[in-house]
């Protein structure tokens, strides 16, 4: 009897707290898109920027030296090493 009892409780909570959850969820208004990306667009204001690590391999670099993506600045002795800069068509993809 005890075992019964102990399941028609977790039952009737589960029920409660479903009904809890279907309560709780209120609609949001319809937003046109206009007022969709002026929000999305505020967020991103709002938010700090931060940087980005770009890790290319060879064929990676030579395709964006190929569409003029960077540019190099520095070579280093070993001819291994580079350091290159982002062009304004890079800064743009």
């Amino acid at each position: 009897m005890k075992k019964v009892a102990k399941i028609n409780i977790l039952l009737a909570l589960a029920i409660m707290a479903a009904g809890m959850v279907v309560a709780g969820c209120k609609s949001a208004p319809d937003l046109t898109q206009a007022q969709a990306l002026t929000m999305i667009q505020a967020k991103y204001d709002a938010t700090a920027p931060t940087g980005a690590g770009v890790t290319v391999n060879n064929d990676g670099m030579v395709a964006g030296v190929t569409a003029k993506y960077w540019t190099r600045t520095t070579i280093y002795p070993n001819k291994y090493w580079a350091d290159f800069t982002l062009t304004a068509d890079g800064k743009k993809v």
